[in-house]
């Protein structure tokens, strides 16, 4: 279920995607910029993909400094007690799970108190009710 759910419309809809993605470079450059990207935040703060790029190079470089541990692919091997000797795609999650407990004392479930289901189920509901009306 889980690779179903992560593969849908694929590879079914790969040329659609691939077509679509040539329409939008072709619009950008009769408009004349270089890329959709550039088109897409020519009137936005950022004012261009190259602006875009800077700031998320300036954001970067500091963030991987401070968290040179979170950069770890660790979690990708499961500890020999274990017993498993790779992580499939559908116990990916779990074990990234066990890795967040071990590397940063941190435990996803210690959270749950500070999102009831029924608020959370509430506000996804409306969220996604937003989303269907714009």
């Amino acid at each position: 279920m889980f690779f179903a759910y992560n593969t849908r419309a694929y590879p079914a809809n790969q040329q659609i995607l691939l077509d679509l993605l040539a329409t939008r470079q072709e619009i950008a450059g009769v408009l004349g910029f270089r890329s959709w990207a550039d088109l897409a935040t020519a009137d936005q703060m950022m004012a261009s993909a190259a602006n875009v790029r800077t700031f998320l190079a300036k954001l970067t470089r500091p963030a991987w400094r401070r968290a040179p541990r979170a950069r770890t692919d660790s979690w990708l091997h499961p500890p020999a007690s274990s017993g498993v000797a790779a992580i499939d795609i559908a116990s990916r999650g779990y074990w990234y799970e066990q890795f967040r407990r071990s590397a940063f004392d941190f435990d996803s479930q210690s959270v749950r108190p500070y999102f009831p289901y029924a608020q959370v189920e509430a506000g996804v509901l409306e969220t996604a009710g937003a989303l269907v009306q714009d």
